[in-house]
Parts: structure tokens; C-alpha cells; sequence
């Protein structure tokens, strides 16, 4: 029996798979990232607490991933430690004009968000 019978992708198929699996990492990634800073930007009384208590980076984060996120119930690691540094390390930021969001019904998020800030040298 050919590949297909048995289940297997072929090389299209299988090239075409891990091209979603990428993508479909980098916007929710991108769109968490995005969204928590728009988030923070807009609440500065929420980035204080944060820079007041490392320890509430936890449900920060999780709040923003369930806030900005297009897919539910899948762990994220890369925006934690995003945030992490950033809320340790950030000054000042504001926005420099108005967000923009993508205008879709499949993936939503921010197309682009202005922003001016100043990062703390680390350590």
C-alpha cells in the first residue's frame, strides 16, 4: 500500500504541517506578548504591583495568555519569562499612538502597538 493508506504525510504534507505548527506558535506567542504589553501600558497600576512582587508574574501571566490568546489550555513559556524580565526591568513605557488590531475571525490580536520606553540596565 502507497504512504497514504498507511497514515504517513508525505514530503508536501508533512513540510505543510510543520509550517502550521510554526506559525500557529509564533502568533499566539506574538499576540500574548502584544496584548500583555497594550495590557500593562494601560493599567501602570498593574505593572507596579508586578515590579512591587516578582511573585504575581505567575497569575499576570497567566491572565494575559488567557486574555490575548486565540487557543486555550496549552502551557506557554517563552511569553513567562518575556514578562518576567520586562516586569523586573522596565522604567517607563507609554503608548505613541493608538493600537491597531488584526481584523479576522480566525486569529485575532494587535497588528501593531506604538510604544516608547526605557529599560533598566540588567544585571
Amino acid at each position: 500500500p502507497g504512504s497514504r493508506e498507511r497514515g504517513l504525510l508525505g514530503p508536501l504534507g508533512t513540510f505543510g504541517y510543520f509550517l502550521i505548527v510554526m506559525s500557529a506558535g509564533h502568533d499566539t506567542t506574538k499576540n500574548a506578548i502584544a496584548g500583555g504589553m497594550e495590557a500593562l501600558i494601560a493599567n501602570p497600576g498593574e505593572l507596579a504591583k508586578v515590579q512591587a512582587d516578582p511573585d504575581l508574574i505567575n497569575p499576570l501571566f497567566e491572565e494575559i495568555v488567557r486574555w490575548t490568546t486565540p487557543v486555550n489550555y496549552m502551557m506557554r513559556h517563552a511569553a513567562r519569562a518575556l514578562f518576567r524580565e520586562l516586569t523586573e526591568r522596565i522604567e517607563f513605557i507609554e503608548c505613541t499612538a493608538d493600537p491597531v488590531w488584526i481584523r479576522s475571525s480566525f486569529v485575532v490580536g494587535l497588528k501593531s502597538l506604538p510604544v516608547r520606553y526605557r529599560i533598566r540596565p540588567g544585571a
